[in-house]
Formats: C-alpha cells, structure tokens, sequence
C-alpha cells in the first residue's frame, strides 16, 4: 500500500501522519517533489519513499536520502541512468509510471516493452513496479 503525504499530507502533518504509516507497516509513502522526502528523512522515517514528480535538479536530494523517483519519461529514465552509472551506483530503486488515461506524465502503454529492454540492458537502475495514473 502506498500513502500519499505530499503538501503537508494535506494539511494534516507529514511527519505525524508518516509516523503513524510507518508504525502500521505501510508498504510505502509518496511525496510530489525530493524535497518533501528529504524532510521526512530528517525526521527519522525510514520507510520507502517514492517522489512522485522528481526534477532533473533534485537527483541529488533524491540519492543522499533514498528517494524512489516515479520515473515518466524516456527523458528522464536516460538521465537516471547516466547519474547512477556516473555515480557507481547499481539496482537503484525506480517506479515506472504508466499513463493509463489521465494524459498528465507517464509512458504509453504501447511503450512498456521498449521500457522493459532498456531497463534490462543497464545495471544502474531497478524497477520496483510500474506505477498506474
């Protein structure tokens, strides 16, 4: 289960609302930018985090704290790549975002083998699961 405590967890409190999560074993906590991550981190949740809408400027927000980035484009899925290989980093924690019909971000359906092959002809990256909007 993935729960949404992005601005603010909607006015409730995202570090209270994420303790509380964490303590009831969600699977997962999603933000909409790095930043909203880092914070929780700072906080002491240790919890997967997925960054829903991650910035080419967050990459570094993203990997001194273990963000997950919901990747949604070709674009962006190069640049991740490049920065971990850059890096040394390997299996690193993506989720892939598949656009099932609300046409704001996310890959085509018709795109999800040319997908798979690229993320299985690299070392530096992990889909975790695709992730449907």
């Amino acid at each position: 289960m993935v729960c949404m405590v992005k601005a603010f967890a909607y006015g409730s409190g995202s570090y209270e609302i994420a303790k509380t999560l964490q303590a009831h074993h969600c699977d997962y906590l999603a933000v909409a930018v790095a930043d909203e991550g880092a914070e929780l981190r700072k906080e002491g949740i240790s919890m997967p985090i997925i960054v829903m809408n991650p910035e080419f400027t967050s990459f570094n927000v993203m990997f001194d704290n273990m963000l997950e980035p919901e990747v949604y484009s070709m674009r962006l899925l190069e640049a991740m790549i490049r920065e971990t290989e850059r890096r040394g980093i390997t299996s690193y924690p993506i989720h892939i975002k598949i656009d099932t019909g609300m046409h704001r971000l996310g890959f085509q359906p018709k795109d999800v083998e040319m997908i798979a092959q690229r993320i299985k002809s690299q070392k530096e990256l992990l889909s975790v699961q695709p992730s449907l909007i």
